[in-house]
């Protein structure tokens, strides 16, 4: 009845508490294995693998997809992943930390005009000569050309 976002983040909220009971409850079966007999003891490692998957699943199923019910966090955070590794590889080539490495470039003439212009920022030096607008040039992403 108009009320489906309230609904979902009730919903977050219930899967929120059910996954921090049972950590709660292997903690205490983690403390009953510690004190119990010789062979319980040795079940730790077991129950240690199967806690510490279950809360790496908890909080990925929790971050990445609100559990289900809201499917639309993978999306927001894949663009802010997006935008920010676009702007990290655009500065990254703005400052010359990607120049080409192919032998036929490295030992061209037009490359050592290049490292005599400058011995920084080579790529985008690189890409504006005659010969290197003839090459594949790294483009940075949807943000910038």
């Amino acid at each position: 009845m108009g009320h489906e976002r309230e609904a979902r983040l009730v919903l977050i909220e219930k899967e929120k508490r059910l996954a921090e009971e049972q950590i709660k409850e292997d903690r205490k079966k983690a403390q009953t294995l510690r004190d119990g007999s010789q062979g319980e003891q040795g079940d730790i490692g077991s129950h240690w693998m199967k806690r510490t998957s279950f809360k790496l699943w908890n909080g990925v199923a929790r971050r990445l997809i609100g559990y289900g019910y809201a499917p639309q966090y993978a999306f927001y955070r894949f663009l802010g992943l997006l935008s920010f590794l676009t702007v990290w590889y655009f500065a990254l080539w703005q400052a010359g930390g990607f120049v080409p490495n192919s032998p036929v470039v490295m030992n061209s003439a037009s490359w050592a005009d290049v490292l005599q212009v400058s011995a920084s920022a080579l790529g985008p030096l690189w890409a504006n000569t005659a010969i290197g607008n003839h090459y594949e040039t790294f483009y940075s992403g949807f943000l910038f050309g």
